[in-house]
């Protein structure tokens, strides 16, 4: 084998078509943030009482929307926008944020622990759990300012152990410290942090979950839900990120599909997916990874298309690798269901239950099995869910159905994809 003496002859032999990868991340801030102006002014609106001259105090806010609908991406931005804005105005102010995401800490012990090292830093402190509250309330009470606890995904947290827990605690800071939003907090009481939370979910019914003690306090937050996009905005927000110089010019097929034709073929493809604009940038993303492997100078319609396919591919496998036994059984019923029904009728949860043999369905209506599956199926419908909702008392609510030819469908796809990697 050669000895390789010179790296400077195998620059510009590979094939690249993606110029800035750091624009396709999923925590990368746009330098705008286009088609989210009601969401934006309404957030503006509560973020700005912070910089209220005479009652700073924070708004909580709980935040709800599907999937890759910019929340997390706009909450952060205008965070970041409301700590600048706060140095400006109010130099001798403190302002905190702490931002936690669901997904990486999963326990309240976690998230108690994030608190205090937002505050004190990361130092040692105490380990038990309600020393470290103590710890946190005694902050609160001998510093002034303000305080945003910022709680991403909070549907990660699982809905029987940890989601009323988190919630409870950090939805009630404010009661704990004893904080009033008076004049005299700025005067005579400095030594007092006002607080406020803000939570996202893409579950709205999450609230259902909490006990009635979390929800008189969780309620009074504003209340800011988020609109699916439409194929329009997905080419918008596509276009813009191009703008942005995420890949090299005149990286579409100029006498094939062109850059409208290919932004539009992946904004449409990204309607799969609840027009979720994180998919459509990873499609986006792919489809110039797949082109740069054939050793391709531009994106075409082939690679769109391949690409789709292999994202759907991957999302398929990832949520069955989630999936336990119980929840895979169910996939099983529903299948077999699916091909007792008639096209025109609908699965519930009662036919699930009734298959399994299950007497009393209310009792199993939170189990969380149900909760993936059914996440499961709108996700890929974006549809309601094909579950009956179920009130407390266990009495079954208006049916939500999806159509059984289209379930067999996709289940026949996630059964199909189990078999691959069994094998």
């Amino acid at each position: 084998m050669d000895d390789v003496d010179d790296i400077k002859k195998y620059v510009g032999k590979k094939t690249k078509l993606i110029k800035n990868k750091k624009l396709f991340l999923d925590d990368y801030s746009p330098k705008t943030i286009i088609n989210r102006s009601r969401e934006r002014d309404k957030l503006g609106e509560c973020l700005a009482d912070v910089l209220d001259k005479q009652y700073p105090c924070p708004t909580s806010m709980a935040i709800y929307g599907s999937s890759g609908t910019g929340k997390s991406l706009l909450v952060s931005f205008l965070l970041d926008v409301l700590q600048q804005n706060a140095k400006e105005m109010y130099p001798d102010r403190k302002l905190k944020i702490i931002r936690i995401k669901a997904s990486e800490v999963q326990t309240r012990y976690r998230v108690i622990n994030r608190i205090y090292k937002g505050l004190y830093g990361d130092v040692k402190g105490p380990h038990d759990y309600s020393e470290i509250h103590d710890a946190i309330i005694k902050y609160l009470q001998t510093h002034s300012g303000q305080l945003y606890v910022f709680l991403d995904e909070i549907h990660e947290f699982d809905e029987k152990k940890e989601l009323n827990h988190v919630i409870y605690t950090v939805s009630r800071l404010s009661e704990d410290v004893g904080y009033t939003p008076k004049p005299t907090n700025l005067s005579n009481n400095k030594t007092c942090m006002s607080v406020g939370f803000i939570t996202i979910s893409n579950n709205a019914m999450i609230e259902s979950k909490l006990k009635d003690n979390t929800k008189s306090t969780y309620q009074k937050a504003e209340r800011i839900f988020f609109n699916k996009y439409n194929s329009k905005d997905i080419f918008e927000i596509l276009q813009e990120r191009i703008n942005e110089g995420v890949l090299m010019p005149d990286v579409f097929e100029k006498d094939g599909v062109g850059l409208e034709g290919g932004l539009k073929l992946i904004a449409s493809l990204s309607a799969e997916n609840e027009f979720d604009a994180r998919f459509a940038l990873h499609l986006l993303h792919q489809s110039a990874k797949l082109s740069e492997k054939k050793g391709k100078s531009c994106i075409g319609e082939d690679e769109i298309k391949e690409a789709n396919t292999y994202l759907k591919e991957n999302m398929l496998k990832s949520i069955l690798e989630e999936c336990n036994e119980i929840q895979l059984e169910i996939l099983d019923v529903v299948y077999k269901i699916s091909k007792k029904k008639n096209p025109e009728e609908h699965i519930t949860s009662k036919n699930i239950f009734d298959e399994m043999n299950i007497d009393h369905p209310e009792f199993y209506v939170n189990h969380p099995a149900l909760g993936r599956i059914s996440k499961i199926f709108s996700r890929f419908f974006f549809k309601n869910d094909i579950f009956y909702s179920y009130n407390i008392s266990g009495r079954r609510g208006q049916s939500r159905g999806i159509g059984t030819d289209e379930t067999i469908k996709v289940v026949e796809e996630f059964l199909s994809e189990r078999d691959k990697m069994l094998r």
